[in-house]
């Protein structure tokens, strides 16, 4: 995270690798449809990014979002 961005900027990696991309994201900025998910798959990548088993908790809906 970029502090002197006042924390709106990431540096994105590829997950398998942890390779980190020289251009920084606004976390911020607009994304389309397509980059969206549901906060359930959130939480599920933020538990396998971390290797822990998810105990459960967020139902999936599959619903799109608003």
């Amino acid at each position: 995270m970029e502090r002197q961005a006042g924390g709106r900027h990431v540096f994105p990696f590829t997950p398998g690798t942890r390779l980190r991309h020289q251009e920084s994201v606004d976390i911020f900025a607009p994304a389309t449809p397509d980059q969206v998910v549901t906060v359930a798959e959130q939480r599920r990548a933020i538990f396998a990014f971390h290797g822990l088993r998810d105990p459960g908790g967020l139902p999936d809906t599959g619903r799109e979002p608003a």
